[in-house]
């Protein structure tokens, strides 16, 4: 027989019946089996972050102090003024605090080199911003934009119908790169296969790696930079507004760190994103105009349809 054909050894098991003796081989099992591949994760992560922050240090320290201003406008928002807030206004600024985290944590794993994790968490919160948008559009039922129910003469919560139809924004394609790498990361999967069908470069050895790309790296950097001015807006502009701020120069940096972020899109080589502060200056005049009551549909109107062949 050849030796790889050869039966494998029954593994050592114990008696599923017998809790004292599952937990004692558990122990031993665990003990015996350490996996290599934590430290050595933990190494290529370090590695990673050592040369990330080397390569990219100064735009790093930019974006955490820009991400502090907005957890610490949020935060302020405790102390303002509520008695005036519509119910909505409640629901948005819960759902703004419980989105913050994932801006953090994205920063985190781009650091780091999991760049598929960095993109799902952009996306989450992205989601998350348009839900906002929802909520001024739609204010019977703020709920709505949270559960599966929405009140007659309410749409259902879609983030592509709200961005294409209602909003008229030409933005599929910020959605469609980040639910590509959420989606089973597909994107990277189709490249190895390519790769291999078309036998170009060495063969890769599947399985979990790390490496370090800059394409990867500049694809997540602007949506984060895009996510903290978004909801730096929102908070400024539609919660704390006409507050003052609590915490002294709170609203001050805040306001600083929009100014920059538009200052570094507006100097930024794509012009996809000069577009984008536009449109993002449109979205917060037409939320202007829902908060207040007005048809910001007639806004909306102003703007042609965005075409089902648009790129």
């Amino acid at each position: 027989m050849h030796p790889h054909n050869e039966p494998l050894d029954a593994p050592n098991l114990p008696d599923f019946g017998d809790r004292g003796a599952v937990m004692e081989w558990a122990e031993s099992w665990v003990a015996n089996n350490q996996p290599s591949i934590l430290h050595e994760l933990e190494n290529v992560e370090l590695a990673h972050r050592l040369r990330f922050e080397n390569d990219y240090g100064r735009g790093i320290q930019q974006y955490y102090v820009e991400f502090g201003a907005l957890v610490d406008a949020v935060d302020d928002v405790n102390f303002a003024e509520r008695d005036h807030w519509p119910p909505f206004r409640y629901v948005q600024f819960v759902l703004v605090a419980k989105n913050l985290g994932s801006l953090h944590s994205a920063m985190d794993r781009l650091s780091r080199g999991f760049y598929q994790d960095a993109l799902s968490l952009t996306r989450s919160s992205y989601d998350a911003w348009l839900r906002l948008v929802f909520i001024s559009c739609y204010p019977d039922d703020p709920y709505a934009a949270l559960m599966h129910r929405t009140p007659k003469g309410t749409p259902s919560f879609n983030a592509t119908d709200l961005v294409r139809v209602q909003l008229r924004l030409d933005w599929l394609s910020k959605y469609r790169i980040m639910s590509a790498f959420a989606h089973g990361n597909s994107v990277d999967a189709l490249q190895s296969l390519q790769a291999a069908i078309e036998r170009s470069g060495d063969p890769e050895r599947f399985g979990l790696q790390q490496s370090y790309d800059v394409s990867r790296i500049e694809l997540v950097y602007p949506f984060l930079e895009f996510l903290v001015l978004a909801y730096l807006r929102f908070v400024v502009e539609r919660l704390l507004a006409p507050h003052k701020a609590r915490t002294p120069g709170v609203h001050h940096r805040a306001e600083e760190s929009i100014a920059f972020i538009r200052h570094k899109f507006a100097d930024h080589p794509k012009p996809y994103w000069h577009a984008t502060m536009t449109d993002l200056d449109y979205v917060f005049e037409l939320l202007a105009a829902a908060d207040r009551g007005d048809d910001w549909r007639a806004i909306r109107n102003t703007r042609p349809e965005v075409s089902d062949d648009t790129p």
